[in-house]
């Protein structure tokens, strides 16, 4: 495929996540996720997952394959909210175990590609099989039936102040989950081709990657303490702020144990904003955890663009990118210290803030 082939199957990708997440997803919420859908859902993923594999050069069974394989994008959201209603004490906890889940998955992912790569079995066959495995487990008793309708989490503000606050609050977290986003997107993209160019064998790229998503999974339960003590919006300005160190100490610093070592400070961004983003989303928006998670799937496709496009304004593959996620991770922590202000406003006595 052609440079243009590829942009264009990656927005109409994203296109689709969105139409699910905000199609599909909330009318599933409203249905208490039913089993029938869930069942449905990651059962069409295998299938997709084949089209795409063995139709890539006919681009209507591509593209067909694509729109099924991401119905994986509305079982994750469902999972969440089924989940989430069935511990509903402690929501944000159940986001923080079910994103270890997925991290787990992640590393377990990295070795299982590598490994068909190296005996020569083609990855995506072997990941058609293990998301039919995923399908094979929606049918457990635990996923029969449906959950209760959960309950509305949002604030109902009663003032025209209160409403301008909430609707605030809502497109501060929006932006900030984008921001993120766009940060992450531009490291999975471009660390790879910067670790080339500084003589990094591709041997020893993936450790990079590995090494952050281990540091993650053991940061995860460290994170949810932080955040009940200090809440949503001021822990992700602290791993903003973490993450703007470990860019820039990729960009005045270059060595591999170096560019490492970033990566483990990075680690507690990539845990932070994935967990927390999806808490923030749903509180503020006043939905269930599920529907959450698809707003948050929703608002990271914009993201993907941003961290995408923005280090062409830097030429090749130079340090500079990284100047460029210190500067979205800058501005994510401002926004993060306003929003904690703003949430500070709208629950104190009279909509002001406490002394």
């Amino acid at each position: 495929m052609s440079k243009l082939d590829i942009v264009v199957y990656f927005i109409v990708s994203a296109a689709v996540v969105v139409a699910y997440s905000l199609g599909v997803v909330p009318r599933l919420g409203r249905r208490g996720y039913p089993a029938g859908a869930l069942r449905g859902t990651t059962a069409a993923v295998p299938a997709g997952t084949l089209l795409v594999l063995y139709g890539a050069d006919r681009p209507v069974l591509l593209y067909i394959g694509a729109v099924v394989m991401l119905a994986t994008t509305t079982s994750v959201p469902q999972v969440f909210g089924r989940v989430a209603a069935m511990h509903s004490a402690d929501p944000g906890a159940v986001v923080f175990r079910l994103r270890q889940t997925m991290v787990a998955g992640f590393i377990l992912g990295l070795g299982v590609y590598s490994a068909a790569s190296f005996v020569g079995v083609e990855p995506l066959l072997v990941g058609s099989g293990f998301a039919a495995i995923s399908a094979f487990t929606a049918w457990s008793r635990y996923f029969s039936g449906a959950v209760r309708e959960p309950a509305n989490n949002g604030a109902n503000p009663s003032s025209k102040h209160t409403r301008t606050v909430a609707a605030a609050l809502v497109a501060g977290a929006i932006l900030v989950v984008a921001l993120m986003k766009g940060v992450d997107t531009l490291r999975a993209i471009y660390l790879p081709l910067y670790a080339t160019q500084v003589g990094i064998s591709n041997e020893a790229i993936a450790p990079l990657f590995i090494v952050t998503a281990v540091t993650e999974l053991l940061l995860l339960p460290v994170l949810r303490k932080v955040t009940l003590k200090l809440g949503e919006f001021a822990t992700l300005a602290v791993i903003c702020a973490i993450a703007v160190v470990a860019f820039l100490v990729l960009f005045a610093l270059r060595g591999y144990g170096t560019i490492l070592a970033s990566q483990v400070l990075y680690a507690a961004f990539a845990a932070g904003f994935q967990s927390i983003g999806v808490v923030v989303l749903a509180r503020v928006t006043g939905k269930d955890v599920g529907q959450g998670a698809a707003i948050f799937m929703t608002v990271i496709q914009t993201g993907s663009v941003l961290g995408a496009v923005l280090p062409l304004t830097v030429p090749g593959y130079q340090s500079g990118i990284f100047v460029i996620a210190a500067a979205l991770c800058l501005l994510s922590t401002a926004v993060c210290l306003a929003l904690q202000r703003g949430e500070s406003v709208r629950s104190s006595p009279g909509g002001s803030v406490s002394p």
